[in-house]
């Protein structure tokens, strides 16, 4: 009698057994089919593009994150144009660059560097001579834009009243066999009046080919010493002269970007007379801290693509 209530025992013990292992097993095939949720990252980062030859658009890239586990997502531009118009590609094959498209092909935005083509129907048309730009500088009033003739650089500059004179066919002669060529804006009328600032005083950007290493000395006459120093992310060859006569002052400071081909730099050229060769009070001193603040915050907005 006590066997028999033993194996009975024994038999719906088994059973129960049986029963949550294939409860077990079958939970689990259930958790590891069933289908995960994957979440995608994207990352995205907008520059302003300004054409030189009218227009303006913002660009919006947006690609995914790698540290998100998918790489398979694909990268899209979204581009918002100043009249309030928007249009959305995504990237496809280039041999260079960056290129984005939409279906039919029939607008295409290719980013080449700082530089960039906006094609309808594979045709340059509103846009042409595209660049990059900085952003204004946090408390200045740089809201115009240049963007050199070649499209190999561009400026925040001042606008509206405050707008400086460009001269594109700007050249230095440092010494007859040393003529420069690039762009200069020289100051407006309103920041010389009433001082001994000249209101030939300017900042320019000339280039030279063909030198080995760019450096500050190449675009001032005589023997000059630079010093370096590197300032958001660019490092500059500095060199510095200055000349006097019949009671004026030339102050002239270079910045040479060191590692540019061809070597490009900034002359920031200061030309004022002597205070003290005016009847007292009939001019104020220029506010020469003012002056090369601005010209530094010109300088600090440059956007290369060469």
């Amino acid at each position: 009698m006590e066997s028999t209530k033993s194996l009975i025992f024994s038999i719906i013990l088994l059973i129960a057994i049986i029963g949550v292992g294939g409860w077990y097993v079958k939970t689990h095939q259930n958790i590891e089919t069933a289908p995960q949720a994957e979440e995608v990252l994207f990352k995205k980062s907008t520059a302003q593009y300004v054409c030189r030859e009218g227009g303006r658009f913002d660009a919006t890239f947006i690609e995914p994150d790698i540290f998100s586990g998918n790489t398979s997502a694909g990268r899209s531009v979204e581009i918002a144009f100043e009249n309030g118009d928007t249009l959305s590609l995504v990237q496809v094959e280039s041999a260079s660059g960056a290129r984005y498209a939409n279906a039919d092909e029939s607008r295409v935005f290719w980013a080449q560097g700082n530089g960039a083509l906006m094609l309808e129907s594979n045709e340059e048309k509103t846009y042409k001579g595209c660049m990059a730009v900085a952003m204004t500088p946090s408390g200045s009033d740089l809201s115009g834009v240049y963007v050199s003739a070649s499209s190999t650089f561009s400026l925040r500059i001042p606008a509206g009243e405050d707008a400086y004179a460009i001269d594109e066919a700007h050249t230095y002669q440092a010494n007859p066999a040393k003529i420069l060529k690039g762009v200069k804006f020289t100051i407006p009328m309103k920041i010389a009046t009433g001082t001994n600032l000249s209101n030939d005083t300017y900042i320019s950007v000339e280039s030279i080919a063909g030198v080995e290493s760019c450096s500050a000395d190449l675009f001032l006459d005589g023997t000059h010493t630079p010093s370096t120093v590197t300032e958001n992310g660019m490092t500059y060859s500095i060199a510095s002269s200055s000349n006097a006569g019949a009671g004026n002052r030339y102050e002239e400071v270079v910045y040479a970007l060191s590692g540019t081909q061809p070597c490009i730099a900034f002359r920031y050229f200061i030309h004022y007379t002597m205070a003290e060769n005016y009847e007292q009070g009939a001019v104020q001193e220029f506010d020469r801290a003012a002056l090369i603040k601005r010209f530094d915050t010109i300088r600090s907005t440059l956007v290369l693509n060469i």
